[in-house]
């Protein structure tokens, strides 16, 4: 079953669009997944623990027959990749 899902990007340390651009780049490249839109990037502030940089975010929308764990888990390995 191919189901449609939005992923939220965000970023507030060092080159904040270059990281989205790297883990956009790290999306595309997984199997069983086309990316079929992304977002303009937006400057946000943080909410709640403010004393922190400025955010720059994104939403993507993807197509996969991955399952909802299986895409987690892909996700996380990028996240665990790029560091954090």
């Amino acid at each position: 079953m191919i189901n449609t899902v939005y992923i939220g990007l965000g970023s507030n340390i060092g080159n904040k669009v270059g990281q989205l651009q790297k883990a956009r780049e790290m999306i595309y490249k997984i199997r069983d997944l086309e990316v079929t839109q992304a977002s303009s990037l937006y400057l946000t502030s943080p909410w709640g623990n403010t004393e922190q940089e400025d955010f720059v975010n994104q939403v993507i929308e993807v197509r996969t027959g991955l399952s909802a764990l299986d895409l987690l888990d892909r996700l996380h390995k990028i996240e665990i990749k790029m560091g954090r």
